[in-house]
């Protein structure tokens, strides 16, 4: 009788790369490559599960074995792209009926959008609060930077002292309400810088009062001068 070899045939493994986030990635994502078939994993990270995590760009290649001995290879190129850099620069306060305005400054910046509504790089704030830009890169990585805007109060100007005088004298007016003062007459001549004006003609005089955080109002009076 002849010899008869008999050996069984097995299929081959059908080797199917699954993840858990869409291509490309940003830095500080991760996804998940699972290596669907198979019952034996050796990823080229030298991991040995059926699934590794991925966050850096690279082709990750996978070779599943089975019981019998039949193997097979895959591969998935992962991309993580750079996320953008932003930072909120401008002044965190304004006075009481004025304004200021934010600019976002960063890298690798496509489109920029503030509190969530308003794009556009720069933002002008009228109204104290917290205000945050989202910055989106071309590549659809995101990242936000926030400034906390605050409103000073202007200061309260008071003038005193006769606002009127007799021909051949004077009168002195008196300046309160801030910490620093400037005289003008109603040529806009700058005519002192202390709380107090001596005056000697008659005519219209204004008072320009800055607090300490900056803060301005001007207050004008006409002072009258008599004749004998």
């Amino acid at each position: 009788p002849r010899n008869r070899l008999c050996f069984r045939v097995h299929p081959p493994i059908i080797l199917h790369i699954a993840y858990t986030r869409f291509f490309p990635i940003c830095q500080g994502d991760t996804t998940v490559l699972v290596a669907n078939g198979g019952t034996h994993f050796l990823w080229s990270t030298g991991d040995t599960t059926q699934s590794i995590k991925a966050y850096t760009s690279q082709v990750y290649r996978v070779t599943v074995s089975d019981d019998f001995g039949c193997s097979s290879n895959a591969q998935k190129e992962v991309t993580v792209n750079v996320v953008p850099t932003v930072s909120v620069l401008g002044n965190d306060h304004f006075c009481t009926g004025s304004t200021t305005t934010l600019y976002a400054d960063g890298t690798n910046i496509a489109s920029y959008k503030w509190n969530g509504t308003t794009p556009g790089q720069s933002l002008l704030v009228s109204a104290p609060g917290t205000y945050t830009v989202v910055v989106t890169s071309a590549a659809n990585c995101t990242a936000s930077a926030s400034m906390t805007v605050t409103q000073n109060d202007n200061p309260v100007v008071n003038v005193y002292g006769n606002q009127s005088f007799c021909e051949g004298e004077s009168t002195v007016l008196l300046a309160s309400g801030g910490t620093s003062y400037v005289w003008r007459n109603a040529f806009n001549e700058v005519l002192a810088t202390s709380p107090e004006l001596n005056v000697n003609v008659g005519g219209i005089y204004s008072v320009t009062a800055t607090n300490t955080q900056g803060c301005s109002s001007i207050l004008s009076v006409r002072v009258t001068e008599k004749q004998l």
